[in-house]
């Protein structure tokens, strides 16, 4: 999944799989709640549709900035924290 993201595809997973919750928080792809197969195909037929595939690729595109942006922030609050407690 991450590198449909990393490409600006949107990606239909699963909520058993790892990205699921970067995919949720992104906006970047659709997770289909249910882990039945006619679930799982509706969720891929909503996706294909134009504006909903155009809605997400955009969200796609812009999701690695967002969780670079993400990462980048924790990464700082991190050694902000362990440079408090050193001195």
């Amino acid at each position: 999944m991450s590198e449909a993201i990393a490409h600006g595809v949107p990606a239909v997973v699963a909520p058993n799989v790892g990205a699921s919750e970067e995919i949720m928080e992104t906006g970047a792809g659709l997770v289909s709640l249910e882990d039945t197969l006619d679930r799982f195909v509706e969720v891929v037929s909503s996706a294909m549709k134009m504006d909903t595939y155009l809605d997400l690729r955009n969200n796609a595109i812009v999701a690695p900035i967002r969780m670079m942006s993400t990462w980048a922030r924790e990464l700082v609050n991190s050694v902000e924290n362990e440079w408090r407690k050193r001195c």
